[in-house]
């Protein structure tokens, strides 16, 4: 499993103004594990808008059984007044059960928003996975004092070829100031609802209010993708400016 450094908001400067970040233990996540089934698509956990206590869950999570680079995705549900570093760790199963690889990614989730990862699964060539599942950790957090400062993709297409499938479009941002290293992540269906395809990449050079910004993100697929769903955001590389 390959992991990385969990980013923390607190040095961040969003909306960009944060102060030193709370305990991860001040916003709840759920420790339910979702899962879904790499043959039927993607399962989604209960709506975490009826609990009595908003916390951080997993609101759909899949696979793409692309040939050279397997992904699994996820949809992250943030309903409290936090922004949030969210650990999402994800295990690969084959059809017997046992475990044949697991991976961990991160995604920096404001108050009140859903945001989607995807990240490469290392699979040994003898394993073939069928189903995944996904767990969220509150890695860090506080008060969002700018919820209404986000990120919206446009115009976005979905280009397929003989060798590669892409998603492109532009970033939109309310944002005081201008960010670098944002994230945006992928995830395509094709023509009857089934994802088939997901992906993730960072936008080069800056975010400028006012000014989309344009992004191509490489998608992994096990289809052919006819639309994709793009969320972007902070990563734990931005800056602003």
């Amino acid at each position: 499993m390959r992991r990385t450094l969990a980013p923390s908001i607190g040095p961040l400067i969003l909306g960009l103004t944060l102060v030193t970040g709370c305990s991860s233990s001040d916003t709840p996540s759920s420790s339910d594990r979702v899962d879904s089934t790499a043959t039927t698509g993607t399962t989604s956990s209960q709506d975490s808008s009826k609990n009595d206590a908003a916390e951080v869950t997993i609101g759909s999570v899949g696979f793409v059984a692309d040939d050279m680079l397997p992904t699994a995705y996820a949809v992250v549900d943030n309903p409290t007044k936090d922004i949030a570093s969210i650990e999402v760790n994800f295990a690969a199963y084959d059809k017997s059960g046992d475990v044949v690889a697991t991976e961990t990614t991160y995604v920096i989730a404001r108050s009140g928003s859903k945001m989607q990862v995807a990240t490469y699964v290392s699979v040994p060539e003898d394993s073939k996975v069928d189903k995944v599942d996904a767990q969220v950790n509150v890695s860090d957090s506080q008060a969002d004092d700018h919820p209404e400062s986000k990120m919206t993709a446009k115009k976005v297409k979905v280009h397929v070829d003989e060798f590669s499938s892409t998603a492109t479009g532009t970033i939109d941002s309310t944002y005081e100031q201008s960010v670098t290293n944002v994230e945006a992540v992928a995830i395509c269906t094709d023509k009857s609802g089934k994802t088939v395809g997901a992906g993730s990449t960072y936008l080069d050079g800056k975010v400028v209010p006012g000014t989309p910004a344009p992004f191509e993100i490489p998608l992994s697929v096990d289809g052919k993708p006819t639309a994709c769903t793009v969320t972007a955001g902070l990563s734990s590389l931005s800056e602003g400016s």
